[in-house]
């Protein structure tokens, strides 16, 4: 759903509040250096320095400002480590890696852990994770080698100063380390694509391998141990094992896809055991993000009391901790005895969750890093002292405030100095307009704008006043609709411009078709009311954020029958650039035509406003520009990877430095009369299509419960 319906938009973290300051003060204080202004010309020239002074008022009675950047994190991040005195790491895919004393400290970056030739130089290695063996020891562990010409990977790294300096290890085997597990004791078991389960006791420092009931076809992606050699592992591909003797012999018991306690999806990796572990007499699994326990002795898998998304155990107190699917955090002392920790979920769903000094600490999507204990939750963005605020990406000028804004992270400068944080906030910023010295509209590049004001530095939704009436004011003298397609091999566009004619209309006189570079002009001929277009756009700007009524959709029989045929098509798997359900509830898709006076606006809303899960190296696009008399412009932008949006909705509208999203059906059905037979894309402009979209909701709501 669209944000701007969530009514979350208090920003994260707010630059510190002062007792206020009357007017007279801050201007004595900060304008005029104590002396009062001579007259009220003197006054109204001074006008603008009074209202800075009024905003930063509090920054200049001592007050710190925010001036740490955000880190800038290198490389993928798979997992969160945290140490026994709660020293916070991230390392990453790129061989990088970073660390905080504490989850609101300061963050600070490694340097890099060899740069000699002679001794050891990192090449294509990544890192995934820190595995301590107490505050001072630790080994770190990914896809690691220790020589760039042989290409093995049989590195690790090991601290024994608390991760200051490091010293590569040779484990002795060749694998990606999916997984390493390690022990107060100094035991130590790493695991990973070679099916290897290599052994170390010895805080890491010498290795050798154990029998493995896995292999790379299999491969070895999670371990849990106990210091007496009692352990369960399970694999990439539906095993696991339990061993007591830190397997000199072992068992293998059933999974819960064995014992088909979740349905199987058409996936290669969906019965792969993201985790297992050992909690007093029963053990814990993740498969596929379907999270059950069982009893040791008498394999019966079943699920919890709530419905987790991930689970950690803290092994010294045999407390488990979860997540739900709601995000909310859980500590179970038992199976029948748990307490939600804070108030408030997770604001995203976790990468990787680790657990140390009784809180649980989870990584986010963004490098977000949060902490949930027994007091609540602390989530933050990684800060750095090491360099300076860099320019941020959007940068906007009034008088002597210049605002700036780099994905969530709200900037204010004032002339003569650096960048310093206005807020962290809820949301991305993909642009900025200012109203004035203190006021900025920022849009989220989807659905929503947010009125920033430094008067109460809290954003707010805004919907924009007649966003139109500017381009509206001028006759419309032409219009080009742009569709098509790009990805790594590919690229094709078609194109059909309309020119004002004499008679007040807009004509088109053929369209062009480009492949790969080529051009080709082919003939087309169609005319628009110039008239109808003006009113459809006068009504967008009348009511900007309007959901099409089924009034307004006007389903027919012949919608209804094309619909079928989709339904058809879906079921034999001739339909690919649409949403794929995994399993299609045919009851479900057959019913829907007769549900229709049943469907509520706030669905439709939903199915429009749906967000595409995935991401591909295939673009595609559907463009309509507008050009006035007056030499304005004036875009509407339907963009996807691999879902159509039914009728093209919600278009991004962007003109005059000012952005918002419509759902005007009405104008996509005037474009769809405008395009040659054939255009690429125009098949999404189809009460069918978004018959089925509306089906697919249904269909995967019915999935998660």
């Amino acid at each position: 759903m669209c944000a701007r319906h969530s009514g979350n938009t208090r920003a994260l973290v707010r630059v510190t509040s002062t007792p206020y300051l009357g007017p007279a003060e801050v201007y004595a204080t900060s304008v005029n250096h104590g002396r009062a202004p001579k007259n009220l010309n003197d006054l109204m020239k001074q006008f603008p320095l009074i209202v800075v002074a009024l905003l930063t008022a509090p920054l200049l009675l001592g007050q710190t400002r925010e001036t740490r950047a955000i880190l800038d994190i290198t490389g993928r991040v798979n997992e969160i480590s945290v140490s026994p005195q709660g020293r916070i790491w991230l390392v990453t895919a790129m061989g990088s890696s970073y660390f905080s004393d504490d989850i609101d400290a300061t963050w600070n970056q490694h340097p890099q852990f060899v740069s000699s030739r002679e001794n050891y130089e990192l090449r294509s290695g990544s890192f995934d994770r820190i595995s301590f063996f107490n505050s001072d020891t630790a080994i770190m562990t990914g896809y690691i080698g220790l020589d760039e010409n042989d290409g093995m990977k049989n590195g690790l790294f090991r601290t024994t100063d608390a991760g200051r300096t490091w010293e590569p290890i040779n484990h002795g085997g060749n694998l990606w380390v999916y997984d390493a597990f390690a022990s107060r004791s100094g035991k130590a078991w790493i695991g990973g694509s070679s099916g290897d389960l290599l052994f170390s006791e010895d805080y890491g420092r010498t290795w050798r391998k154990l029998a493995s009931p896995y292999d790379e076809s299999t491969r070895l992606h999670s371990i849990f141990m106990l210091d007496g050699g009692v352990g369960v592992i399970g694999a990439l591909h539906n095993n696991i094992d339990m061993t007591s003797n830190n397997w000199k012999t072992r068992r293998r018991i059933q999974t819960p896809m064995d014992q088909k306690k979740y349905k199987r999806l058409k996936s290669y990796s969906d019965d792969r055991i993201e985790k297992v572990l050992l909690w007093k007499d029963l053990i814990v699994a993740n498969q596929n993000g379907h999270i059950f326990y069982t009893e040791q002795v008498a394999i019966n898998w079943k699920a919890f009391p709530v419905k987790l998304i991930d689970v950690e155990l803290d092994i010294a107190e045999q407390v488990l901790y979860g997540v739900t699917d709601d995000l909310r955090v859980v500590s179970f002392a038992t199976l029948t005895e748990y307490t939600f920790l804070p108030d408030q979920g997770l604001p995203q769903p976790p990468v990787d969750i680790s657990i140390a000094g009784h809180a649980l600490y989870a990584v986010l999507p963004g490098y977000q890093v949060a902490k949930v204990d027994a007091l609540g939750m602390t989530c933050v963005t990684p800060y750095t002292i090491a360099h300076p605020i860099p320019e941020p990406e959007i940068v906007r000028e009034s008088g002597p405030l210049t605002w700036g804004a780099t994905g969530d992270q709200l900037y204010l400068r004032e002339a003569g100095s650096g960048w310093y944080r206005e807020a962290s906030l809820t949301f991305g910023v993909a642009d900025m307009k200012l109203l004035d010295d203190s006021t900025a509209i920022l849009w989220d590049g989807r659905c929503a704008n947010y009125r920033y004001s430094l008067l109460d530095h809290e954003p707010s939704h805004y919907t924009l006043p007649d966003p139109l009436s500017g381009f509206l004011s001028s006759p419309i003298v032409s219009l080009t609709i742009n569709s098509g397609t790009q990805g790594c091999f590919h690229h094709v566009e078609e194109t059909v411009h309309y020119r004002r004619t004499p008679a007040q209309l807009l004509g088109a006189t053929g369209y062009t078709v480009s492949r790969y570079g080529d051009d080709t002009l082919r003939s087309f001929s169609h005319t628009i009311d110039d008239t109808q277009l003006t009113s459809i756009l006068r009504s967008i700007s009348q009511d900007p954020e309007a959901i099409p009524s089924q009034v307004a959709l006007t389903i027919t029989e012949q919608d209804v029958s094309d619909y079928k045929t989709l339904v058809q098509e879906r079921k034999e798997g001739n339909v690919d650039d649409l949403i794929h359900p995994r399993e299609m509830d045919m009851d479900l898709y057959t019913s829907l035509p007769g549900r229709l006076d049943t469907l509520s606006p706030a669905v439709i809303e939903r199915v429009l406003w749906q967000v595409e899960s995935g991401r591909s190296t295939t673009s595609n696009w559907f463009i309509v520009e507008l050009s006035s008399e007056a030499g304005d412009t004036l875009h509407f932008t339907s963009q996807y990877y691999t879902v159509q949006r039914p009728w093209g909705l919600p278009w991004q509208v962007h003109t005059g430095g000012l952005h918002f999203s419509t759902c005007s059906v009405e104008l996509s059905k005037l474009i769809a009369t405008a395009l040659p037979e054939g255009f690429f894309g125009a098949d999404m402009f189809s009460n069918a299509r978004l018959l089925l979209a509306i089906a697919d909701y249904f269909n995967d709501l019915k999935q998660v419960d």
